[in-house]
């Protein structure tokens, strides 16, 4: 009869409860007895303590049952409620009188589990046919002992006549606060007087709330701050449900530039555990931009004003300074932009970061310098804040309106080429420039192609070009397209107007151009050499022949 089913259908479950507001403690112990003590939970019964069927707590046929106790705020509550923390100790077939199976099985739709309602606490049977349940861990106990995994008769775990497979619990608390981690502000320094405070919070049985606070006081460790909580409006970070809020410009304080603010925070889960304040992250506002100086001289230190050489200037020096009251320059990089030597090419330099708080960040760069050079440049400050202070772009140069890139030129009869016009405007207003184009080519004219940038206009068949509303201190490309048509040297001019400067403003500029042949013919190898002797040799004769008549 070990294996025999019955049929009974009604469902009653044992329970184990920890309240909410009790955090679970201790370890859970079990045993059969003929009555449970009021510390002790009644989980389910047995006719006998060997070779036995089974029925649920609720029902009164058998005299034996489990008694399960050891852990704080244990009690009983009416069957049919399970909550959310619990596990299956055995599936029974009936309601009574009944053959049981493992957890894991299917087919029986009766279930004797625990459960608490606390939350936070790990609820765990499992089974297993060594001499011990702490083979899973010294907090597992034995409630039973049963034959098979599946319609099974049940014993209790006293080592006398036991089944083989030893049902094993726990019921282990949760004595583990929350993780708690403030992700923003993350950088020491922030460039705007509004930001969000971000935290995330990680719990393996949930959140009931977190908190966090912040302070400006930079004087006193910061455990001994006055701290406060974050309040906007209706919203508030006393054990609060969000996880970002915006802080500043004007709540609940008004954010200012220099001052450094503190954030902390903690949170507690619904076991009760409740972390300890992290160690604060603080960020410190600058909105300032930081500041730039430049100074270009010549070989004799001569600064240079304006961006136009004089004549005799044959090496210019680039100096850049640069400092933040707040953040501190992280970069000071010079940019150059160069034409020299029939050559357009871009470089740059960062003269480094300076201390926090007003230190400097300077270097310079030389530059050799003629008649053909000209140097554009711009400085461009960061702070540690982000805060980026670009100059406008700054010339050095001995043509202050045009000039060709490259100087001299070799070309081949029959091509053609684009050659790039630089056109600039180093004045303090917008400028209108008309530039007119002139050569010594003959027949094939030099014209201004219609590639550029801006409000421009070409006119008088290709040899104006008109360039309207330059900014001061901007730079435009335009081309000139040059056909061959003989060889020779030729000379091609620019000549600029300035329609904005006082006095009268103009500039000009040369290209050299020499046009030759394509390079010679290579000749032919000596195997063709051959060929062609022998071929000129098979036509001859025959076209002899057939001059002479003969067939």
């Amino acid at each position: 009869m070990r294996f025999k089913k019955y049929s009974l259908s009604i469902l009653v479950i044992g329970l184990l409860l920890i309240s909410a507001n009790v955090t679970a403690q201790g370890s859970l112990t079990c045993s059969a007895k003929k009555s449970c003590s009021a510390n002790e939970i009644d989980v389910f019964h047995m006719y006998q303590l060997n070779d036995s069927h089974a029925e649920l707590s609720n029902q009164s046929n058998y005299q034996w049952r489990i008694c399960c106790s050891g852990v704080q705020g244990l009690n009983n509550i009416s069957q049919g409620v399970r909550f959310k923390d619990y596990d299956i100790v055995l599936r029974l077939f009936n309601q009574t009188n009944s053959h049981v199976q493992e957890n894991t099985e299917s087919g029986y739709p009766y279930e004797v589990y625990i459960s608490v309602d606390s939350g936070g606490v790990e609820v765990k049977c499992n089974y297993t046919s060594t001499d011990s349940c702490s083979i899973f861990g010294p907090e597992y106990t034995c409630l039973a002992t049963i034959y098979d995994k599946n319609n099974s008769h049940v014993a209790d775990c006293d080592g006398v006549d036991d089944f083989p497979i030893k049902v094993c619990c726990k019921v282990e608390a949760d004595v583990t606060p929350p993780d708690f981690n403030i992700t923003e502000p993350s950088r020491e320094w922030t460039n705007t007087k509004i930001f969000y405070v971000n935290w995330t919070v990680s719990d393996n049985y949930g959140i009931t709330c977190s908190n966090v606070l912040w302070s400006d006081d930079s004087t006193v460790p910061w455990k001994n701050k006055d701290w406060k909580f974050i309040t906007r409006g209706s919203l508030s970070t006393e054990c609060t449900s969000l996880d970002s809020i915006l802080f500043g410009p004007d709540e609940p304080i008004e954010v200012k530039d220099g001052v450094t603010y503190y954030f902390t925070g903690n949170a507690t889960d619904w076991t009760g555990n409740t972390g300890e304040w992290i160690e604060p992250v603080n960020t410190t506002i600058d909105t300032v931009f930081p500041e730039v100086y430049v100074n270009t001289t010549d070989q004799f230190g001569r600064e240079i004003i304006g961006g136009w050489v004089k004549a005799d200037v044959t090496l210019v020096n680039i100096t850049t300074m640069a400092t933040d009251n707040i953040s501190g320059v992280e970069k000071n990089i010079l940019h150059w932009w160069l034409t020299q030597n029939n050559q357009y090419t871009y470089g740059s330099e960062d003269c480094g970061s300076a201390p926090s708080w007003g230190g400097w960040s300077n270097c310079s760069k030389e530059f050799s310098y003629d008649e053909d050079t000209v140097i554009k440049y711009q400085i461009e400050t960061i702070d540690r804040a982000g805060n980026v202070n670009k100059t406008r772009f700054m010339f050095t140069t001995t043509h202050p309106l045009a000039n060709f890139v490259i100087h001299d030129l070799a070309m081949q009869l029959g091509s053609s080429v684009l050659l790039k016009v630089q056109v600039r405007n180093i004045q303090t207003v917008p400028d209108n420039i008309t530039i007119s184009l002139d050569s010594t080519f003959v027949p094939a004219k030099p014209t201004f192609e219609d590639v550029g940038t801006g409000d421009y206009e070409i006119q008088a068949d290709g040899s104006v070009l008109q360039v309207r509303n330059i900014n001061p201190m901007e730079e435009r490309d335009f081309f000139v397209r040059v056909y061959t048509s003989e060889i020779g040297e030729y000379t091609i001019n620019i000549t600029a107007s300035s329609n904005a400067a006082a006095p009268y403003l103009t500039d000009t500029d040369s290209l050299k151009v020499i046009v030759g042949y394509p390079p010679s013919f290579p000749g032919l190898s000596e195997w063709a050499v051959s060929l062609i002797i022998i071929l000129s040799c098979i036509i001859y004769f025959q076209v002899n022949r057939l001059g002479t008549g003969d067939t």
